[in-house]
């Protein structure tokens, strides 16, 4: 009997984590709605490692500057920026 209510007590804990990183991930993305933000794929970012990403990540963040209170640049990838010899031009 006891090691059965510690085998419910340990999943109680483990459902409980589960349920607030939930919360936690679904409070992140409300803030982030709540606020203002850019997203790279608007510029035309490639972020795919190869791509030279320069001009694109240049007008981006030329972007950015406009807000007065800042705001959150959304990135998903690698961005090359500069010269890069494995970029072919």
């Amino acid at each position: 009997m006891s090691i059965l209510i510690f085998v419910m007590s340990i999943l109680i804990v483990s459902q409980h984590r589960f349920i607030q990183k939930q919360e936690d991930q679904i409070n992140k993305m409300a803030k982030l709605e709540s606020e203002p933000h850019l997203n790279s794929d608007w510029f035309g970012v490639k972020a795919d490692g190869k791509t030279d990403d320069t001009k694109a990540t240049e007008a981006m963040f030329d972007a950015a500057s406009k807000f007065p209170a800042g705001c959150t640049v959304l990135i998903t990838g690698r961005i090359i920026m500069g010269q890069n010899p494995n970029v072919r031009r």
